[in-house]
């Protein structure tokens, strides 16, 4: 259970950082 609560966790908190770090990334090359 310890395992399960871990994952998902890791899922809810480095899933949107990881989105929102790619989202930034590709922001340059929107704006030109």
């Amino acid at each position: 259970m310890k395992f399960v609560f871990e994952s998902t966790f890791s899922i809810f908190f480095i899933g949107p950082r990881l989105l929102i770090f790619l989202f930034y990334e590709q922001l340059p090359l929107i704006s030109n």
